[in-house]
């Protein structure tokens, strides 16, 4: 008998004590009380079928805006049978309601029927067992985190705004914490992140990072610090200081200005891809990549922005490149690919080299680690793909 796709059910109430359906009865959600982010969840439903049976039955779910579905895809029932149906999913990083509906096939299209839910909550370390007491500001006058400033410092456009922050564990047991800090510029838009940590912190311990940006806006750059139990995204955040101001940037921006920012790479082998706090991703040897960029116009003005970025294997020879022109009003940032696959056919450190023009002067340049690649198998070569992709971030 052919399987028939189920489409996604409308939102389902929030009450457990939904009456039976007309034909089947959501018995039992079987989901842990908890679990930590980025944890598998696995759920297993049953369905009871109603005597008005001998009707083909599916289960899907639905937990915030994802959709769950259930193996089998469906299950030929017969009157007073349990039907069991399983899922799995990962643990996002909050409390989580998992809707789940029954389904019977009429002959033509798919009835939902029976409705409940199970409630499974964020697990890690509980919050208010730790806290950040210490924001040491840098200071470009020394060149160093100073803990004496007691504000944020006011400094020049093209200086590095920056802050260290200093988490302490307030429990009686060791805990393991980390930081994430993610900053914004002026206009809100991002200027880039670090992750640190975790470490195994005993009572009264404490644990710092830092992060510096190049300003190039004047106005107030500020960072929001997370205290994370994991050291990957997705993680467990058991608290957070929103939007903490690091420095006041005076000047003029200048009407032409601009940089290169967020480096990814495609594993075209895998479909894989890794961004910038992913970066040196280790892929085998054997595998082809895709690079590519973003680029942002730092300036007052709208100008033509013209990226030239490459993959550098580890002899330094340059293994695809891509020039592109982008116009861009002030604040406005985009990015593209090479659109060259490119095999990994040597051991070491590949890099992603860019450099972003306008009119011809350089405006900003940089490179990075792209890819740690340790076994190569025999053979090497390059393989040209026709299609170019470029897109608009905003």
């Amino acid at each position: 008998m052919k399987g028939y796709l189920i489409g996604e059910p409308r939102p389902l109430g929030l009450s457990a004590a939904i009456a039976i359906g007309a034909k089947t009865w959501i018995v039992d959600i079987t989901a842990p009380a908890s679990a930590n982010a980025g944890d598998l969840v696995n759920v297993e439903v049953k369905v009871y079928c109603l005597p008005e049976g001998n009707i083909y039955v599916s289960a899907f779910g639905l937990y915030g805006d994802t959709s769950l579905p259930f193996a089998p895809e469906w299950l030929w029932m017969t009157p007073y049978t349990i039907g069991s149906f399983t899922a799995s999913f990962i643990m996002p990083n909050k409390d989580t309601r998992l809707h789940v509906g029954s389904y019977y096939y009429t002959g033509t299209e798919w009835i939902e029927d029976d409705t409940s839910f199970v409630d499974i909550a964020l697990g890690g370390v509980p919050p208010g067992l730790a806290e950040i007491q210490d924001i040491w500001y840098w200071d470009p006058s020394t060149g160093s985190y100073n803990p004496a400033l007691t504000e944020p410092p006011t400094i020049s456009l093209g200086a590095e705004a920056g802050a260290q922050f200093i988490v302490y564990n307030l429990s009686d047991e060791y805990l393991d914490l980390g930081l994430f800090i993610s900053a914004k510029d002026p206009l809100g838009n991002s200027a880039g992140a670090s992750i640190a940590g975790p470490a195994h912190l005993p009572p009264g311990g404490s644990f710092g990072s830092h992060y510096r940006v190049v300003t190039d806006r004047p106005g107030t750059y500020t960072f929001t610090v997370d205290i994370i139990t994991s050291p990957t995204i997705p993680y467990g955040v058991i608290g957070t200081l929103e939007n903490v101001p690091v420095a006041h940037v005076v000047g003029e921006i200048p009407p032409v200005a601009g940089h290169v920012y967020g480096p990814f790479i495609s594993d075209a082998t895998t479909g894989e891809s890794f961004y910038h706090l992913d970066l040196p991703a280790e892929i085998d040897g054997g595998h082809r990549v895709i690079i590519g960029i973003n680029w942002m116009n730092d300036g007052g003005e709208a100008a033509i922005f013209t990226p030239t970025f490459e993959l550098v294997d580890p002899d330094g020879i340059s293994r695809a490149t891509k020039t592109l022109s982008t116009m861009l009003s002030p604040g406005a940032y985009t990015g593209g690919q090479t659109g060259v696959s490119v095999e990994l056919d040597k051991t070491g450190t590949w890099k992603i080299h860019a450099i972003l023009r306008s009119d011809g002067i350089v405006l900003d340049e940089k490179t990075w680690d792209a890819v740690a690649t340790v076994v190569v198998p025999p053979g090497e070569g390059v393989v040209q793909i026709e299609s170019v992709n470029t897109y608009v971030l905003r």
